[in-house]
């Protein structure tokens, strides 16, 4: 018999509610997630009751079902959607998200406690949706939003052209120069969204590969798509573009330790660079970016709340005069996009 849950009982409701708000602080839409079965059952309840399970299986949707035990392993999931936009439509529930009051205190002052992790910075209002996040700081004052254009791509290619200053990649200067256009390019080619095509521009610059290999987070995050994978390696736009950042970390090849491995042959070789490398690499950069804009921001007395590679706060800055800055103390010529939100 198929469990049906009656939302008119209170009690079901109540944990209706706590079970979105958990979904929409942690789960993003479109991304792949480790989440450990204490976990779950830390947001729905015990897994054996029927509304508990019901939760669970409506608003998560299984990934990668593999997990091991003795290496930590959790099986990944996913966000389903559609089914929390109708669940919320059902619940009449607009938005389900209240800050604690830490974070409110945090908010209301600006002072966000941080803790830098791999070369970025982390606080627990980040991890607030972004589709509540920014209406919230906005409804505080913080009405202007700036990210940096392109920070990965941007930054990437500028160093390997500080390493090797002939180097060029003409596709990638491409997208970044028009990545509405180019992503829409190869959209079009594969027969797929851009969401799609940014989370793949994302996932290579940073050592990942387009492979139907099961552990492959690419591979999961666009939902283990057999036919796409095959579409997206057939994109001859995307082509150019992977063969450009194939070169560019051959171009940076160098500024990594040379370790190396016997291979099946006997013979001994440099080991390939993995994708933690990569992303590492470009973190370092990326923060000392991030550092420079900090202490301009600071110095003018702003809220603010930093998120990787852009940030949210109660006044307009001067892009030129941040832009000015970061170029003369890192040597990167950066681009800002900025967004306000109206009252």
């Amino acid at each position: 018999m198929t469990y049906t849950p009656n939302f008119s009982d209170p009690r079901n409701r109540r944990r209706a509610m706590s079970a979105i708000q958990a979904v929409e602080q942690y789960v993003k839409p479109r991304q792949v997630y480790s989440i450990a079965q204490s976990q779950r059952r830390a947001w729905f309840g015990t897994l054996s009751n029927p509304l508990s399970n019901w939760l669970d299986s409506h608003l998560l949707a299984t990934a990668d079902p593999h997990w091991n035990m003795n290496t930590g392993q959790c099986i990944k999931y996913r966000l389903r959607e559609q089914n929390l936009h109708e669940l919320k439509t059902q619940l009449g529930i607009h938005s389900t998200y209240t800050p604690t009051s830490e974070i409110q205190t945090q908010i209301d002052t600006g002072d966000f406690e941080y803790e830098l992790k791999s070369d970025r910075w982390y606080t627990t209002a980040q991890f607030i949706n972004s589709r509540v996040r920014g209406p919230l700081l906005a409804n505080a004052g913080y009405r202007y939003a700036y990210d940096i254009e392109a920070a990965a791509p941007t930054i990437l290619l500028q160093r390997a052209q500080q390493c090797k200053i002939d180097f060029e990649a003409p596709a990638l200067q491409a997208y970044i120069d028009d990545r509405t256009s180019i992503r829409n390019q190869i959209a079009n080619e594969a027969s797929c969204t851009t969401d799609q095509i940014k989370r793949v521009m994302n996932a290579l610059l940073q050592g990942s590969i387009i492979s139907t290999w099961g552990n492959n987070k690419l591979f999961c995050a666009l939902d283990q798509d057999y036919a796409l994978i095959d579409r997206l390696k057939q994109s001859q736009t995307l082509t150019e573009i992977r063969a450009d950042i194939k070169r560019l970390w051959q171009c940076l090849r160098d500024e990594f330790p040379r370790d190396k491995s016997i291979d099946k042959n006997g013979s001994l070789r440099c080991r390939r660079l993995s994708a933690r490398q990569k992303s590492a690499y470009y973190r370092q950069f990326e923060n000392q970016i991030a550092r420079v804009i900090q202490k301009a921001l600071r110095k003018q007395k702003l809220r603010f709340l930093w998120v990787h590679d852009g940030w949210q706060c109660d006044q307009a800055v001067d892009p030129v005069e941040l832009i000015q800055k970061v170029r003369r103390q890192t040597g990167f010529v950066i681009k800002l996009d900025y967004a306000v939100f109206e009252d």
